[in-house]
């Protein structure tokens, strides 16, 4: 196994660049990507008095064990409430998504999903596009050699 002059694992310094690195800017590219995904998918919310549109959201990525977790939708941790009904956006944003036999004068069903998929095509490339990160100074190693082999 091979050593650095500090005594850490090729494995170990990987994993700390990875979790204290990359995966934040990966984090930060993802929640980028889903707020267009947003922001596309409003001119298709259907609207009767505004609450559902206006109960978009994209929560902020959760970093956990060095997965991601990144949330977009509507009613959710943005629940507003409909001044005609006063029900609560997250009772029937699911059911008015899913429902393709209703007619809107404004928007349609697949809000959501329609600029989600279309975002998700090329996933991958499109975060590597937005990730940034600093370049990494490789560490010195003092030993005069390229490190010790366990």
């Amino acid at each position: 196994m091979m050593r650095s002059a500090s005594g850490k694992t090729m494995s170990a310094t990987l994993t700390d660049y990875i979790l204290g690195v990359a995966t934040p800017a990966i984090a930060k590219a993802t929640y980028e990507e889903l707020q267009d995904v947003l922001k596309d998918s409003l001119p298709l919310v259907p609207v009767d008095t505004g609450a559902l549109r206006g109960s978009g959201y994209v929560a902020e990525p959760v970093i956990e064990d060095g997965h991601i977790t990144d949330e977009v939708g509507y009613g959710g941790v943005a629940t507003k409430i409909n001044p005609k009904t006063l029900e609560p956006t997250s009772a029937y944003a699911l059911a008015v998504h899913e429902n393709l036999e209703a007619h809107h004068k404004v928007g349609q069903a697949k809000y959501l999903e329609q600029p989600f998929d279309e975002h998700t095509q090329n996933f991958g490339a499109k975060i590597a596009a937005r990730v940034k990160t600093p370049a990494v100074e490789p560490t010195q190693d003092n030993s005069g050699g390229a490190g010790e082999v366990e």
